[in-house]
């Protein structure tokens, strides 16, 4: 068997992880003469050698337009792809080395009707698969509802706002509807816009070599499929459920489920392949009626809310799925610590000089969080200074000061920072800060800080970097 595996990888942005699977040993067979013209043949299992999750956030709200942000993650992906890529080549030399072959699993959160969200999920799993293969023919399915390779969804519109979010994008200044052809086009464009590499390089990926099914299958079976909301990472307790269910305004309840409503990418050895017909999972554009065979004799159990609050990386037992629950049983992105996260940048003005040392201090007030930001090079104008930062948790509040020349001058007060603005908002400004107490500020009489906080979408984000809670190494820490 030919070794693709490498050094463990793992990186972290705001709408995804990829990383490498901890590699199992290898398989120990015991063996003993024949008398006859007798053998037995021993076939290794498909193991999955690393995985690639993306968020909701890199979708539009309910639908399965992927979003300019999600390059980001694609950068990720191809960082994936090359380093399970084969070190040497099976067969002759000078054969061409073979890429991890993938398959696609969308999820949706456990609201909802079982139906539609497999509906969705699975559109969303075709929506990348697409992407990834330049198959433009299944974009266009999911952008007029017909259902050849993803079941249609109502809810699902792409439509024009998804049209212009790719003209955008792409800096494109036409405008009005769109014909067939000129769709194709465009999602071609968008499709090289969106899967680059850490160079900015677009990459594609064959179909007929880069996943599982090989494309032998016409509607992608064993290439793509949704989960519906059968296999969630996290499941709030019966309680919160009863709290949020009765709330007119569902915001919290979408919020608090979002780590559920994610696509998964799989990447197997090189070489790996299955026959189609005998893939457990439905095709995309089928009913859950398949997957419910697959399920735990206590699936539902298993997938139900119970008197508290459960996550996936704890006990191993929110999966509905036995085969679902066989390949990412060891994956870091379903048992990465997921929450809810928005990325701002926060220009702060205050009236005394600066120096290059200056750094922004963000502390939680739940104590389990504290950073320090320094400022963002390039973007700053006379005495005002832009910093920015990543994780910024739902329901937290945190209070920012400046660190500069031994000073510490607080510049806002607590407050729950993802409820300031929305992530697309123009610039908001803050209140004020209560005068501190204990802390060393500017000469009295100076004017009060001005706080503007903003999505990260025009700074230079080199700097900037994000944890994760990974089980192997919890200070992992990788730049964007």
């Amino acid at each position: 068997m030919n070794d693709s595996t490498t050094s463990p990888f793992i990186a972290v942005t705001v709408g995804g992880i990829g990383a490498s699977h901890v590699p199992l040993p290898a398989l120990r067979v015991l063996a003993g003469p024949a008398t006859g013209n007798e053998s037995n043949r021993i076939r290794s299992a498909i193991i999955p050698l690393a995985c690639w999750a993306l968020g909701d956030i890199r979708f539009t709200f309910d639908s399965s337009f992927v979003i300019p942000e999600a390059r980001t993650e694609f950068q990720v992906l191809a960082q994936l792809i090359a380093e399970h890529r084969e070190k040497s080549p099976a067969g002759p030399a000078g054969k061409k080395l073979r890429p991890p072959p993938l398959s696609i699993f969308g999820h949706a959160d456990p609201t909802g009707n079982d139906d539609y969200n497999k509906a969705l999920s699975g559109r969303r799993a075709a929506a990348i698969y697409g992407a990834l293969t330049r198959r433009t023919e299944v974009w266009e399915d999911l952008f007029s509802n017909k259902g050849s390779f993803a079941q249609p969804a109502p809810g699902d519109v792409w439509g024009d706002p998804a049209i212009q979010s790719m003209r955008t994008a792409l800096n494109r200044a036409e405008s009005g509807k769109t014909t067939a052809a000129q769709r194709k086009s465009l999602f071609l464009e968008y499709m090289d816009f969106l899967c680059v590499d850490d160079q900015l390089k677009p990459f594609q990926i064959d179909p007929a070599e880069g996943f599982l099914g090989q494309r032998r299958d016409a509607s992608g079976k064993g290439d793509y499929q949704g989960c519906s909301e059968f296999n969630p990472i996290l499941l709030l307790s019966r309680a919160d459920k009863q709290k949020f269910d009765q709330e007119k305004d569902h915001t919290r309840r979408d919020a608090a489920n979002a780590p559920n409503r994610r696509v998964v990418v799989l990447l197997f050895r090189p070489g790996s392949k299955i026959t189609p017909t005998l893939w457990p999972c439905p095709r995309a554009k089928e009913p859950t009626a398949a997957c419910r065979k697959r399920f735990f004799s206590d699936g539902e159990n298993r997938r139900s809310n119970q008197e508290n609050k459960r996550e996936f990386k704890d006990k191993e037992d929110t999966f509905a799925c036995r085969f679902y629950h066989r390949l990412l049983t060891r994956s870091p992105c379903e048992r990465t610590k997921h929450r809810e996260v928005f990325r701002y940048g926060i220009e702060i003005g205050v009236n005394f000089p600066w120096t290059d040392e200056a750094k922004l201090r963000i502390v939680s007030e739940d104590g389990k969080q504290e950073k320090l930001f320094a400022k963002n090079q390039g973007v700053q104008a006379g005495t005002h200074r832009m910093f920015s930062f990543v994780e910024v948790r739902t329901g937290v509040k945190y209070k920012g000061s400046i660190l500069d020349r031994k000073q510490e001058i607080e510049v806002f007060g607590f407050v729950d920072l993802s409820k300031v603005i929305a992530p697309d908002d123009p610039l908001d400004v803050l209140p004020p800060p209560q005068p501190p107490v204990d802390k060393v500020g500017p000469d009295p009489g100076s004017a009060p800080p001005s706080v503007l906080i903003g999505p990260l979408t025009d700074i230079d984000e080199e700097s900037v970097a994000a944890s994760v809670d990974d089980p192997t190494d919890p200070q992992l820490r990788v730049p964007f």
